[in-house]
């Protein structure tokens, strides 16, 4: 365990987390910040790159408020040339806010765990998933709040599959921005869900405005597939 103190921190660069730095089944490695109300922030102030970059695998960050790339992610599990590393990463009660991405996850990492976050403020979108190799299988994305203003909410394009995605607050706002964009057999089974929504059936919540379609398929970018006001999903 890795405690970060109470305060606002002004990194000089991304905080990198390297291979030999993770940890494993039985002993995961985890950076815990402050609980305290001021809480922990790392801060990249419009450098390069991402405020934490990890290609370690069995780590868990938590009580982190991770802002200020705005050319690159709050958490990214590599520089998109590690292909596979930085599985069984778990991000949870954080705030991921003032980014390109609160999340990027790239080049297939498996097992990724995004919980009971604050993801707001990301120009671009709260997560993203692209890969040209191996595929991302298994990441869970539950009990968030995403927030994205002229952005896209869930942009799940390539190569991620055996996905969940359960119990989001959704909010997005801008034309021609999503709630959910993911490929196609992401979106044959979140439209399963969110069929039914005025019966509040399913597990989704979202809010969009301006008429922006809460569900896109990759196969039909630009053309809202679903579109709801407030609605339980």
């Amino acid at each position: 365990m890795v405690y970060v103190d109470t305060g606002s921190y002004m990194l000089n660069g991304p905080m990198l987390i390297d291979v030999q730095d993770g940890g494993t089944p039985a002993g995961v490695v985890t950076i815990c910040g402050s609980t305290h109300a001021d809480g922990t922030t790392l801060d990249l102030h419009g450098l390069g790159g991402n405020v934490i970059q990890s290609a370690a695998s069995y780590v868990t960050l938590e009580h982190l408020n991770l802002t200020g790339a705005t050319d690159g992610a709050g958490f990214a599990p590599s520089d998109g040339s590690n292909d596979g590393y930085g599985a069984h990463t778990t991000i949870r009660n954080s705030r991921l806010y003032g980014n390109k991405y609160g999340v990027h996850l790239y080049w297939g990492p498996d097992d990724t765990t995004i919980q009971h976050n604050v993801i707001d403020g990301n120009t671009t979108a709260g997560v993203y998933s692209y890969s040209l190799g191996t595929s991302a299988e298994n990441t869970q994305i539950v009990n968030n709040t995403i927030i994205a203003e002229s952005a896209d909410g869930l942009r799940l394009e390539d190569r991620i599959s055996n996905t969940t995605v359960q119990n989001n607050i959704i909010q997005v706002s801008g034309s021609g921005r999503y709630g959910v964009w993911g490929g196609s057999t992401l979106y044959r089974r979140l439209q399963r869900h969110l069929r039914d929504w005025r019966g509040v059936r399913g597990e989704l919540v979202w809010d969009t405005s301006d008429n922006i379609g809460g569900l896109a398929s990759g196969q039909r970018p630009g053309r809202p597939q679903l579109e709801c006001g407030s609605a339980v999903c």
